[in-house]
């Protein structure tokens, strides 16, 4: 997919050269819609209503810099976000409605026989029982030089042109995530990649993790080319992140593998100083800086690939990941938390191995990225 999107996008022949600016921000938006098409999921029922737009331009200056760089001089980044917004709020609004949506209304979408049937049994759904907003001028009016994207149906015939596309985008949209759902619920067979992959092999940052004394309080970020090559294309990311963790952990693989979902917590340090913010990542193992890896997370798409090193092997995690989700998820609890409430110790989650061992999570507060 990212191969498709470089050749796509990023060739001088889509580079508008003294075209209309429109022409650029269609083909920056196009970009768009086929990335978060790629990153697509409706386990949580969040990821629209999570998108930030801001990411979305950043991955496009990773995959696409020529566009991006268009976009940038011509100064249509605010009219790039405004036209991604609005389409984000239509099939947010898919999303919104297949959260609320009963349980026999989805079977009763789901018993069609075929796309066209079920396309009209939800929009049937949306007549009678939801609502939706169509409201083409909430995206910008008024100001000669405000994109405004209704202005594509001011020509149009029939009044109602743009309220039918947006009926028409919502209930696509809420189609695929009611069939995306039931593909998930329906599919239980076991994941054919392993939840771990230990290795003795080292590579150059394995050799820095090992050895260096700063390791302990410090993560990498590094190319999948720069890992063992028994390691490489064992993600979809672009990048890994590589720790050092005690010995323990390597012992007991299966613990590494075991992960719920990306957690934020407030860590009382010693001294009088505020509680750091930190990320954890599987289990109690390692916690991050949250303000350091951050940085990391917004780059990564898909997953979170984590190579645990020890004095001996190393083990290599590619935990679940849905970018926006788990980041919104993340910014709301933080926003809306009690400081005191979730302020804890490493002491706490402290972990205990067969023989005995009590282990800390280990605390990195410093990155080195090697990409």
């Amino acid at each position: 997919m990212e191969q498709y999107i470089h050749n796509r996008f990023d060739k001088d022949e889509w580079i508008p050269r003294g075209a209309e600016v429109d022409a650029i921000v269609e083909r920056a938006l196009a970009y768009a819609v086929a990335f978060l098409n790629d990153v697509w999921e409706c386990d949580t029922l969040a990821f629209w209503a999570s998108v930030d737009s801001n990411d979305v331009y950043c991955w496009m200056q990773e995959d696409a810099p020529a566009l991006a760089e268009s976009v940038r001089k011509k100064n249509l980044k605010q009219k790039f976000h405004r036209r991604l917004t609005e389409r984000l709020y239509l099939w947010g609004q898919a999303e919104t409605m297949v959260r609320k949506m009963p349980p026999l209304d989805m079977q009763s979408i789901l018993a069609q026989s075929d796309e066209k049937s079920r396309i009209e049994v939800v929009k049937k759904y949306i007549d009678e029982k939801a609502y939706v907003d169509t409201d083409r001028w909430q995206f910008g009016q008024g100001d000669e030089d405000e994109d405004d994207y209704a202005d594509d149906w001011d020509d149009s015939d029939e009044d109602d042109g743009y309220e039918d596309f947006a009926i028409e985008t919502i209930a696509s949209e809420a189609l695929r995530i009611v069939v995306g759902r039931q593909k998930t619920k329906s599919s239980q067979t076991a994941n054919s990649t392993p939840p771990f992959i230990e290795t003795t092999d080292t590579c150059a940052v394995i050799d820095e993790a090992r050895n260096s004394l700063t390791s302990a309080t410090t993560f990498y970020m590094i190319d999948d080319d720069s890992m063992p090559t028994c390691l490489q294309g064992k993600s979809r990311e672009k990048r890994s992140i590589v720790v050092k963790v005690s010995d323990h952990w390597l012992d007991n693989p299966s613990r590494l593998s075991a992960f719920e979902e990306l957690e934020h917590r407030f860590v009382r340090v010693t001294g009088n100083v505020a509680p750091l913010s930190v990320f954890a990542v599987g289990t109690s193992a390692v916690w991050f800086d949250a303000q350091k890896a951050m940085d990391v997370f917004r780059l990564l798409r898909h997953e979170i690939p984590v190579l645990y090193v020890g004095s001996v092997k190393s083990v290599f995690v590619v935990y679940s990941y849905s970018h926006f989700a788990d980041l919104g998820r993340l910014w709301s609890k933080t926003m809306n938390a009690d400081l005191c409430s979730r302020e804890v110790t490493l002491q706490q989650f402290a972990t205990r191995f067969p023989d005995g061992s009590v282990v800390a999570p280990a605390l990195k507060r410093n990155v080195v990225d090697l990409t």
